[in-house]
């Protein structure tokens, strides 16, 4: 199953109807998966949609993951593994 965040997605309509769901918010995405890929544009939609209120640290904890695929420098990348390691996520780092 698919969950989308619909404040990324606007027109999330044809991928409901093969089966995907929307959360409101990322927090709400993270809420409803075991597992959760980002794939971002850039480093500030990286850290908005990890570290804002309604994100992705707010709901990630023990027994999730969060898989960030993101095109973002190595400072985004690090300030966001530092974030993940604060809550006990787990994470795969490709150097």
């Amino acid at each position: 199953m698919q969950h989308l965040c619909s404040g990324f997605f606007p027109s999330c309509d044809e991928l409901v109807e093969h089966g995907a769901s929307v959360g409101e918010t990322p927090a709400a995405v993270v809420r409803k998966c075991k597992y959760t890929t980002a794939m971002l544009s850039d480093p500030s939609a990286a850290i908005l949609v990890a570290f804002d209120k309604a994100r992705v640290l707010e709901e990630i904890c023990n027994g999730k993951g969060y898989i960030d695929m993101s095109t973002v420098d190595a400072d985004t990348s690090v300030k966001i593994s530092e974030g993940l390691d604060n809550l006990c996520a787990w994470k795969i780092q490709v150097d």
